[in-house]
């Protein structure tokens, strides 16, 4: 899965899933960040917010590495997509 973030202005970031994208706002909490589903677009269009996924969003930095953990649930029909993981910067020589 790709998905592209993009800044949308202070607290808050988009992220494009293919034909979706999300705005979330960002909180910092003690270990990292936390982003919580505020608009959602489908090709474009608004998706109600009453149809918005609910977001059990964590970031985290440790050592270099950033890690990753997000569980979304869609009203009425459950879990959407849980994904975790983690990335590191890779080093290039110029």
């Amino acid at each position: 899965m790709t998905s592209r973030l993009e800044p949308a202005g202070a607290g808050a970031v988009i992220e494009r899933l293919g034909p979706v994208a999300f705005r979330l706002a960002v909180e910092h909490v003690p270990l990292g960040l936390r982003l919580t589903v505020e608009r959602g677009w489908f090709l474009g269009l608004p998706i109600p917010r009453s149809l918005l996924p609910v977001a059990d969003a964590t970031e985290i930095e440790h050592d270099g590495a950033f890690y990753f953990d997000v569980d979304l649930t869609l009203p009425l029909i459950g879990r959407m997509i849980h994904y975790r993981g983690w990335m590191k910067p890779v080093e290039t020589t110029a």
